[in-house]
């Protein structure tokens, strides 16, 4: 029966729609290896046991009356980062001053998955508001990574990292503005999948209310793109069909969805790039440089042109990252994690020295840093850099082509050790900026029995591209490989 825990969400709704299992036992089944583990990862922060179950139960007993050629993911259970809104459940953001926040609507990815008839387990861990890729908050404390508890989870969607790279949940709904999927889906050793800029609605996404996005011009339209995270890369693209489209809230997604996601694009040409040299980043390891390099011979091998790009081609990616979140008309991050008052440097860090602030140290860093990096000139001289580069990299890969790039430079520090480090999110940052499809995929585990992997990059639109090559090399390296207290 725990064969289940290493199967796709595919997989097991083919065995609950063909009653081999019931929704029920597969529910059960996730949340009992939730209740061992999770005292120790802290992944999951709020549990859906008590609904869940009944939800499940309900879905076994109308299976008979069910037309389920267009619900591949009946009975099939998920979990959601959460900082999507789930109407009754907590949305704080990690952020203390919204501690006691209760959604009182559902997200539209949320209501689309559940529409599949599709049980949520729970919520998972952030960093405090999603800006840090480890994840701990003031509010649920810090989450661990399953392969070894004394490292990171990464973040934003560090809680869904952990969880799924466990084995207990087949499917999560995450979010990413510089990494926050790829970093602890990386990290933990899963597949996950960050859409073309556009392509999902971010309705229920905090800290935005329906209102506030529905009223939202281009220039303030965040960064931000939800996408699913999983063990198996056969999950992605279904999910992503279920998720993509426009809603009648968010006027900035996009409609052409259909088109986009039922394309079957052609692989001809892979660029790869397996050492950058990125401005404020630490370079490439030895292991994660070869792994790169592993999956470009791969492709090689299957007749595809491999091209290698110049370690310099990004070298400007922590620049163009910045400037296009700076360049957005938002709040300050400090009036966005200190709403009720301004913060006082000088008292918050001697808070924070001796452990009694409502805030996290990366924070409070980017409080104080917001908004202060660049001037207007710089700003506007790096979005200009910025636009110009967006255009070469799509002409670049075109329809046919795929580039290979490092997700992180290593594998999965201990905990805090991201300070020594803190711009090595720019290695899947900058394709945020740059608006374009990424699927991070898992290439088997480090010397130090740690998860590693690649990013695939395509060009905006061409998410079936960078999957179905995630397809490929989850076939070629065996993708997800449970912890080892499976064996």
């Amino acid at each position: 029966m725990e064969e289940v825990l290493k199967k796709s969400g595919l997989q097991i709704g083919q065995l609950i729609r063909s009653k081999k299992i019931s929704s029920e036992e597969v529910f059960r089944l996730h949340s009992q290896l939730i209740s061992r583990f999770n005292p120790v990862l802290n992944a999951v922060v709020e549990n859906n046991n008590e609904q869940g179950l009944k939800r499940a139960r309900q879905l076994d007993n109308d299976i008979k009356n069910q037309n389920l050629a267009d619900k591949p993911y009946y009975g099939v259970p998920y979990t959601c980062k959460e900082m999507i809104s789930v109407r009754g459940f907590r949305r704080t953001g990690g952020n203390y001053y919204h501690k006691d926040d209760i959604a009182d609507e559902t997200g539209t990815v949320v209501e689309r998955v559940n529409k599949q008839d599709m049980v949520m387990l729970g919520t998972t861990n952030v960093p405090e508001f999603g800006f840090w890729f480890e994840t701990k908050n003031t509010i649920y404390g810090r989450t661990k990574n399953p392969y070894n508890e004394k490292k990171t989870s990464g973040g934003s969607s560090g809680g869904e990292g952990s969880i799924i790279g466990l084995g207990a949940s087949p499917i999560g709904l995450g979010s990413d503005i510089g990494g926050s999927i790829r970093i602890p889906a990386f990290f933990c050793g899963i597949f996950g999948h960050k859409p073309s800029y556009k392509l999902v609605p971010l309705t229920g996404h905090f800290p935005n209310s329906v209102q506030s996005l529905s009223e939202m011009n281009e220039n303030e339209y965040p960064l931000t793109t939800i996408g699913p995270m999983t063990r198996k890369a056969e999950d992605l693209l279904p999910l992503l069909k279920i998720m993509s489209g426009s809603d009648s809230i968010d006027k900035q997604a996009v409609n052409n969805h259909r088109e986009l996601l039922n394309k079957k694009p052609v692989l001809k040409k892979v660029y790869v790039l397996s050492d950058p040299e990125i401005h404020g980043t630490t370079r490439t390891n030895s292991e994660i440089k070869k792994s790169v390099e592993n999956a470009a011979s791969y492709f090689d091998q299957l007749g595809h042109s491999v091209v290698e790009i110049k370690s310099g081609f990004f070298k400007d990616a922590l620049l163009m990252w910045s400037s296009r979140l700076s360049g957005l008309k938002r709040s300050s991050f400090a009036e966005l994690i200190s709403p009720n008052q301004a913060i006082n440097p000088l008292q918050e860090v001697s808070k924070l020295l001796m452990g009694k602030s409502n805030h996290t140290l990366p924070a409070f860093i980017l409080s104080q840093l917001d908004g202060r990096v660049h001037d207007t000139q710089s700003i506007e001289y790096n979005q200009e850099k910025l636009r110009l580069f967006k255009s070469e990299l799509n002409q670049l890969l075109g329809e046919h082509a795929i580039l290979l790039f490092p997700t992180q430079p290593r594998s999965a520090p201990y905990h805090n050790q991201l300070f020594l480090s803190p711009f090595d999110f720019a290695y899947a940052g900058i394709f945020n900026a740059l608006e374009v499809p990424v699927t991070q995929v898992p290439l088997g585990l480090d010397s130090k029995q740690m998860p590693i992997g690649v990013q695939v990059v395509g060009a905006w639109g061409n998410d079936v591209l960078t999957i179905k090559a995630a397809q490929e090399l989850e076939a070629a390296f065996g993708g997800w490989q449970p912890p080892e207290f499976y064996s």
